[in-house]
């Protein structure tokens, strides 16, 4: 109740106050997204963001949401090749007004409602690879189906074309996850949520849910 009568809920845009995304303009609902903008959603990731994003040359967003990622990532290096990917048609919309409201347009990134992965109707990573110039970075969250994205990846991963970001969504997911990167001379590094979070939880429903880093060795 404090929270909705400081910061009304309603979906408008809003720039970042604080955080890795600070500076940013996003269209957000403070019934469920007051922590974007107060710097403290997924911020445990910040570091381990920031150094990723450095060093890619591009940037597949699998799960890209409303598009905050992609756009820090545009923030650092200008329109340079990025791929999106989400689904859920309200997201992507969403994401389209964010780039606007950035200055950004439709055509800077490579937008899909796509699943990803092996299955029918599903696009492949690997399928990606011939744009895909350099090293670069692909960030996954995809609510469990983790494996299903990476196994589409598989000439990526044995090239070590790529870093990865990927948000594990079960103790046995996060197990596969690993072992698939390790057998590939991947240095993987989990990100442990922060103490505080027991204070200021973020809004999941999973017991087991935390992010990693893969790094060719």
């Amino acid at each position: 109740m404090v929270k909705h009568r400081v910061l009304k809920p309603g979906i408008k845009l809003r720039t970042v106050k604080f955080g890795l995304l600070k500076g940013l303009k996003l269209h957000l609902d403070f019934s469920t997204e007051t922590q974007i903008y107060l710097g403290l959603y997924e911020t445990e990731t910040f570091s381990a963001t920031r150094e990723l994003i450095r060093r890619a040359a591009w940037m597949v967003d699998v799960g890209a949401g409303v598009g905050e990622l992609a756009l820090y990532f545009m923030k650092v290096h200008g329109p340079h090749t990025v791929f999106a990917f989400e689904p859920r048609p309200e997201q992507l919309a969403r994401f389209g007004d964010n780039l606007a409201a950035n200055g950004w347009a439709l055509s800077d990134v490579s937008m899909s409602p796509d699943f990803v992965g092996l299955g029918e109707g599903c696009t492949a990573l690997d399928a990606l690879a011939p744009q895909l110039n350099h090293r670069g970075l692909i960030k996954i969250d995809v609510d469990g189906a983790e494996m299903d994205v990476l196994r589409s990846a598989e000439g990526l991963l044995r090239a070590g074309a790529a870093d990865f970001l990927v948000e594990v969504h079960s103790k046995e997911l996060e197990e596969a996850c690993i072992a698939l990167f390790k057998a590939n001379g991947y240095k993987v590094d989990i990100i442990p949520n922060a103490w505080w979070r027991l204070f200021v939880p973020e809004r999941r429903n999973i017991e087991h849910n935390r992010w990693l880093t893969a790094v060719h060795a």
